[in-house]
């Protein structure tokens, strides 16, 4: 019986620490994402391939700008066409970036040229919600 219950506890202890606790975690589009997601490594890319060629340097916003702003974290001061913050931190609702590539309004939808994939999207909002960080 003792037997049992040593090989028992044996057994369990052995299961626990087999668990692969380095495996990513999926994150939560809901909630802003379990991970942390950078600017420069995952945001920054999907900017380069959709928005700088209308976007580089003139043009309203700029993502040269963008990005001083994010790594300054000045981005409150960063305004859209409309006059509207271009990203409030936490709060993809009232961000004008996150409102227009999401626009139900083709006229309005950014990238003019096409959409973005659903996971940029979700990146880009999720961003946003984690607090639009460098």
């Amino acid at each position: 019986m003792k037997i049992q219950f040593l090989f028992s506890i044996f057994v369990f202890l052995s299961f626990i620490g087999c668990q692969d606790e380095g495996s990513p975690v999926s994150p939560n589009p809901n909630n802003g994402g379990s991970s942390n997601i950078s600017y420069s490594s995952t945001i920054l890319p999907i900017l380069n391939a959709n928005c700088v060629s209308c976007h580089g340097s003139s043009g309203g916003w700029s993502v040269s700008a963008l990005t001083t702003a994010v790594n300054n974290r000045t981005l409150m001061s960063l305004r859209g066409a409309s006059g509207d913050r271009l990203i409030t931190p936490n709060d993809p609702a009232q961000s004008e970036i996150y409102d227009r590539i999401t626009d139900d309004n083709p006229s309005r939808r950014m990238p003019p040229s096409g959409s973005l994939t659903t996971e940029q999207i979700n990146l880009i909002r999720n961003w946003i919600t984690q607090g639009a960080n460098p």
